[in-house]
């Protein structure tokens, strides 16, 4: 993923950006791919992303910082509270059978 992010992705993202329209630019892809990124982004270890069980179905925000594509914010999910957890628990009990 982070050789897609640097070459496809972030170029994509900084030409939209510099369009007024542009609120936000959404990637999709499967929860591994995804915890790849957020591995990347967010400069976490390979023992602590295994740990990270993304749900299906549920959309999360990073906030890039425009001139260096840094995350301002990091991830955080745009559903809050107990459903996210659930999910994510679901996921995790799945892992262990």
């Amino acid at each position: 993923i982070v050789p897609c992010w640097k070459t496809i992705i972030i170029p994509k993202i900084k030409k939209l950006i510099s369009s007024p329209e542009t609120q936000g630019i959404i990637i999709v892809a499967h929860s591994n791919v995804l915890r790849g990124l957020v591995m990347y982004l967010d400069k976490v270890s390979e023992k602590e992303i295994l740990k990270l069980n993304i749900p299906t179905g549920f959309p999360f925000l990073y906030e890039l910082d425009q001139e260096t594509m840094e995350p301002v914010v990091s991830m955080r999910f745009l559903e809050e509270g107990s459903k996210v957890e659930i999910a994510m628990e679901k996921i995790a009990g799945l892992t262990k059978k």
